[in-house]
């Protein structure tokens, strides 16, 4: 815990990632496309993986933290983490985010795919 806490202090950006892949049928194209821009972006990224989601962010984006543990966005609020800027597509973990993290929300519109089975969410 007291690890988590004080890497958290030195990253940019957490994105929360989605089991699009399994969900929608994103191509490994498509789930780049989602997420190239803000990895890019921002000097530090951790991408916290989803419990469901099997994509090889590792394969794709060599200089990015991933984190695989299975705790919730809440619990790890709760402890006291805090990040500048976190993005999701549309994961509800976006909003248990302490009031000073910049909340960056794509929406479903981002992918047709994704438009087409979530439904019209944080556009």
């Amino acid at each position: 815990p007291e690890e988590t806490l004080q890497r958290a202090k030195d990253v940019d950006l957490l994105i929360l990632s989605q089991p699009f892949v399994e969900d929608c049928g994103l191509s490994s194209e498509e789930m780049i496309e989602l997420y190239k821009p803000y990895v890019e972006k921002y000097k530090h990224v951790v991408i916290k993986v989803h419990p469901r989601d099997k994509f090889d962010y590792e394969s794709y984006f060599p200089n990015v933290e991933i984190m695989t543990n299975q705790a919730p966005m809440q619990l790890l609020n709760a402890m006291g983490v805090v990040y500048p800027n976190a993005l999701t597509v549309c994961s509800t973990a976006l909003s248990a985010m302490p009031s000073e993290t910049n909340r960056i929300y794509l929406g479903t519109k981002v992918n047709a795919k994704i438009y087409k089975i979530y439904g019209d969410l944080c556009n």
